[in-house]
């Protein structure tokens, strides 16, 4: 029996968490620039 749903679902967690990936990456190299230049977080 196939369940669809299922594939579903767990495509969009793989996108929900590679956009969380990308928000802390962008987080991080922000972070890492303010301390580099100087400019406070």
């Amino acid at each position: 029996m196939n369940h669809p749903n299922l594939d579903v679902n767990h495509e969009e967690k793989r996108r929900n968490s590679n956009d969380y990936e990308k928000v802390i990456l962008d987080k991080s190299i922000f972070y890492i620039e303010s301390i580099l230049y100087g400019t406070g977080v």
